[in-house]
């Protein structure tokens, strides 16, 4: 009988011996696949880490060199600085280049001396704020055009200024009237017209003339007939609200031919 309890109890010890070295085994398989995991999360946060950290470039030899061209082009840039030609021929030439209204004509020493002696920074005041002269002609701000940067202004300031010197007034009409002849020989460009003259009223809601663009107000001018606006645009009209219409835009050298092609290009745009 005790040799029965002996054999059962050295059964059961060997199942449970056995039972904790299988336990023992499944641990230690678990840790190994746990472990592996992490291991390989590690490398995978670590060449994350890596491509994000990585440097966006490499340094170069030549990187001072590079800086200084970089430099050397801006300090070009801003030394070219504002176009002021661009800038009269686009705006001021609507004022600048009609006599007998009171803004002093491009390239006329005579009339251009005396705001000159007034020196360069009261001139750039003018042009930038606006000024109304003693024979009632206002200069607007920035000639109408808000858009324009102070320095694009003063830029059209030195140009008018100098072609309009005694030494550079006549050099500069000459010029003028060549492109003038060279703009004939091609035919009326309606667009070159109204860049250098219509648009100082055109681009100006609010004043009695139709806004270049703007379908709603050309509409009743269209509908009174091409002939009617020609008419209006080459002789003179003084509209309902007061606004006139000067003759060819204040510029009697325009042809009848150039400020239609104006009229066409401002319809054309504003349907």
């Amino acid at each position: 009988m005790s040799q029965e309890k002996d054999k059962a109890f050295f059964r059961n010890f060997s199942l449970i011996v056995g039972a904790l070295a299988v336990l023992m085994i499944i641990f230690i398989i678990a840790a190994r696949i746990v472990g592996t995991d992490e291991a390989a999360d590690a490398e995978r946060r670590g060449a994350s880490v890596a491509k994000i950290t990585a440097p966006m470039g490499e340094a170069s030899l030549t990187g001072e060199e590079d800086k200084s061209m970089k430099a050397g082009e801006t300090a070009a840039s801003t030394s070219a600085g504002p176009d002021g030609k661009a800038v009269f021929d686009g705006l001021c030439t609507a004022c600048h280049s009609v006599p007998g209204i009171g803004a002093p004509v491009f390239g006329n020493a005579e009339e251009w001396a005396p705001r000159i002696a007034q020196g360069i920074d009261t001139l750039y005041n003018h042009a930038v704020n606006g000024f109304t002269g003693a024979q009632g002609f206002m200069m607007p701000a920035k000639g109408g055009n808000p858009a324009l940067s102070d320095e694009e202004v003063k830029a059209a300031v030195d140009y008018m200024v100098a072609n309009s010197s005694t030494a550079g007034g006549t050099a500069a009409s000459s010029a003028k009237a060549g492109e003038a002849a060279a703009s004939t020989s091609a035919g009326p460009d309606g667009k070159a017209v109204f860049d250098g003259l219509c648009t100082a009223c055109h681009s100006v809601p609010g004043i009695g003339a139709p806004v270049f663009g703007n379908a709603e107000e050309w509409a009743p001018r269209i509908a009174q007939g091409i002939d009617t606006l020609y008419n209006h645009a080459i002789n003179g009209f003084t509209g309902a609200q007061g606004f006139m219409m000067p003759a060819k835009g204040g510029n009697p050298a325009l042809s009848d031919e150039e400020v239609k092609a104006a009229v066409d290009y401002m319809i054309s745009n504003s349907r």
